[in-house]
């Protein structure tokens, strides 16, 4: 070869031993991602990537053999747990126009009417609106109250006894409420 030959170049650029970039121009670095990284290095340990807890779970409520792990009751319970997060806070709200609660100063009698019409046994209190909650009122607790107001001297039950026109505020049997939203 003389000095004006040169010789053929290669098909394959040969990287550079004193560069620290690979053949494609890109960093060692940028050519992998973290989470592949992560992935090369949990195999070559030999960890295997595990399912969730969610997912061992799910499993073992889907295995029509292992009726004697969970009780009938359970399986439903957990069942609702995992499809929780499939629920949307607009299917489980109450409107706020739609709650059934009771102010301070009705009447017994009216608790009760209110107590038949809304099915439901046990109901907010509140003062003067509803940004105000005082408590609730339980039926069983309302029924207590009637229960010891009716009785008399000797084992006697009288429900003429009962001042129904007596204001809830009166009569002992608003629970404190354990959490306000602020």
């Amino acid at each position: 070869m003389n000095k004006a030959e040169k010789p053929a170049a290669s098909a394959e650029p040969t990287p550079d031993p004193d560069s620290s970039r690979s053949p494609d121009g890109q960093s060692p670095s940028a050519a992998v991602s973290p989470e592949r990284w992560l992935e090369r290095l949990k195999a070559a340990v030999g960890l295997k990537p595990s399912p969730t807890i969610r997912d061992d779970l799910a499993d073992a409520l889907a295995a029509e053999d292992s009726g004697g792990g969970f009780s009938a009751e359970e399986r439903a319970m957990l069942s609702n747990i995992l499809r929780l997060r499939d629920v949307r806070i607009d299917d489980i709200m109450v409107p706020r126009a739609d709650i059934d609660s009771v102010e301070i100063g009705t009447s017994l009698g009216d608790l009760l009417v209110l107590f038949e019409k809304s099915g439901h046994s046990r109901m907010p209190v509140y003062r003067e609106t509803l940004d105000e909650p005082v408590g609730l009122v339980h039926i069983k607790d309302l029924m207590g109250y009637f229960a010891r107001a009716a009785g008399g001297p000797g084992g006697g039950f009288d429900l003429t006894r009962v001042d129904l026109a007596k204001p809830l505020g009166g009569a002992d049997v608003v629970r404190d409420i354990l959490f306000v939203p602020p």
